[in-house]
């Protein structure tokens, strides 16, 4: 309530005191033979002091009506006014609400996105490590192998970088560690086979016996082992061309035809029933 209001409540307050007081006060004035007794010859006398009683009774109802009904409106104002205040509180304070739980949406998200983050810059740099063949991997492969039948491996690499010529020794020495003939590294692929993600191993086999596109364990027991230790050899093996020309033409894939075009061609028919491992650079 401001100063102005809070004094006029007071004044206001204060004549309808004094109306209340002037009704009292005219009322005992009117019953003034009450308390004493006029004689016949002032008669008039008593009239008048009766008048002058209801006059003061009427002017005090009057001031006691005027300053309840000023104060009133001055109370009614003010109630107004705090009640507009509590319910602007109440939006304020619904607004901070909202505003709040906005506020632990986004950075509930923002976490989220951080921890989604983190773990992508995990997984990039797990990829980005140089592959390699650990001990523990190397002793798996080993004794998965050990009473699987053997065959000659060579061992081609397509795009090279250091990485990639790295890698291509671990798995020549781990195989030959595990009975297997295997030569130098040939880098004579060039550019003419496709990058591959994972482990940019490709295992394939030129098969003279049609048979052995579907049954020739040493091939598919080596595939096993490489995936037993978390390395995906594509590939299977291929009937030689030039025996099976049918078969090339209307059974392969085209992901499988793909191969059978420069370097690889050359050296799938010079090396048949060989397995052919391919090591390419990896593309994430």
């Amino acid at each position: 309530m401001s100063p102005s209001d809070a004094l006029w409540l007071k004044i206001w307050g204060l004549f309808a005191a004094i109306g209340f007081i002037m009704v009292i006060g005219g009322v005992v004035i009117e019953g003034v033979e009450h308390f004493k007794k006029f004689p016949k010859k002032e008669h008039g006398r008593k009239l008048q002091i009766e008048k002058i009683g209801w006059f003061i009774v009427v002017v005090g109802l009057a001031m006691e009506f005027l300053g309840d009904h000023a104060a009133k409106r001055i109370s009614d104002r003010e109630d107004a006014r705090v009640n507009k205040e509590a319910a602007d509180s109440r939006v304020t304070a619904g607004n901070a609400e909202r505003e709040a739980g906005e506020a632990n949406e986004r950075a509930a998200l923002t976490e989220s996105n951080n921890l989604v983050l983190q773990s992508n810059v995990l997984a990039l740099e797990i990829k980005l490590q140089p592959r390699t063949i650990t001990e523990k991997q190397r002793k798996i492969l080993i004794d998965s192998l050990k009473e699987i039948p053997k065959c000659r491996i060579n061992i081609h690499c397509g795009i090279v970088n250091n990485e990639t010529k790295i890698y291509a020794a671990r798995i020549r020495d781990v195989l030959k560690d595990a009975g297997y003939d295997t030569s130098g590294i040939a880098y004579d692929l060039g550019l003419s086979v496709t990058t591959y993600s994972g482990s940019g191993v490709i295992m394939l086999a030129a098969v003279t016996n049609q048979d052995e596109c579907s049954n020739f364990p040493a091939f598919f027991e080596l595939q096993k082992a490489f995936e037993k230790i978390g390395i995906s050899a594509l590939g299977q093996p291929i009937p030689l061309p030039e025996a099976f020309p049918d078969v090339i033409r209307n059974s392969l894939s085209q992901n499988t035809n793909q191969f059978w075009n420069g370097p690889v061609q050359r050296i799938m028919a010079t090396e048949p029933d060989q397995i052919v491992i391919i090591i390419n650079e990896v593309d994430y």
